[in-house]
């Protein structure tokens, strides 16, 4: 996989991802009834995407061996960003403030309340992505009642660390930093968390897309009337650098 391993996952076209050889055995490899449905081309691109790391790392990625493994993550990370999108225009931020009940989101969780509406559910930014996941299928509200119960105990003493702690429960990953000013910066792909540049902070979820070479997320916040948008980190931070990680729902 030389021509993946040279370029940063986002750098590279659709037209050379599927020029490969290993797109091509990936595409070959995975009998359907092993695979998460759809078994789309869009997602064989995006496990290729997400097996980059291993091959700059010296990891040998074996395929069909690896492939169920990468075409996984790749279907959890597009239709989670998909979802997200799916919500442009809908819910309704929220601050949130320990003991994590400030929303509905939380509510939901904490203190088994309604499940917020799909259009007008009150919850914060890092709330909105992880119910695109939940909402595409790929948690489960059990689970994330369970983290967000050690998270609420703990976030009444720091709000900081216990959200730390409940990034590090989500990460598939390890955190990369995209640098706006540095061509050579790796960049989120779709389905990627964004934060900007602490969880406590603002976190968004990337879509895939780079509009005029800026990386577009879908974000909840004050903006837009409070409603989720669709941005670029570029647009809506302003910051110097943006650590990002590829999830585990």
């Amino acid at each position: 996989m030389s021509i993946l391993a040279a370029y940063d996952p986002s750098q590279l076209s659709d037209a050379q991802i599927e020029a490969t050889p290993e797109f091509r055995a990936f595409m070959g490899s995975l009998p359907t009834s092993q695979a998460p449905a759809p078994f789309t081309v869009a997602t064989a691109r995006l496990a290729c995407r997400l097996a980059v790391p291993a091959l700059r790392a010296g990891t040998p990625v074996k395929w069909p061996t690896d492939s169920g493994i990468y075409f996984r993550k790749a279907h959890e990370q597009l239709a989670t960003a998909r979802k997200a999108e799916h919500l442009d225009g809908k819910l309704d931020w929220t601050i949130q403030a320990p003991p994590l009940r400030n929303t509905e989101f939380g509510r939901w969780l904490l203190d088994g309340a309604k499940k917020p509406d799909t259009s007008t559910g009150k919850m914060n930014c890092w709330e909105f992505v992880l119910f695109s996941a939940c909402e595409a299928g790929f948690t489960t509200p059990n689970r994330l009642r369970r983290l967000y119960a050690q998270f609420a105990s703990g976030s009444t003493s720091s709000l900081f660390i216990s959200s730390e702690a409940f990034k590090k429960a989500i990460q598939g990953g390890p955190d990369q930093i995209y640098v706006p000013d540095d061509p050579s910066s790796p960049r989120p792909i779709a389905g990627d968390v964004v934060i900007f540049p602490v969880f406590a902070a603002h976190v968004a979820i990337a879509t895939g897309n780079y509009p005029g070479k800026k990386v577009e997320v879908m974000s909840l916040g004050d903006q837009n009337s409070g409603r989720v948008f669709r941005t670029t980190l570029e647009d809506l931070g302003g910051l110097k650098r943006y650590p990002f990680f590829h999830p585990k729902w």
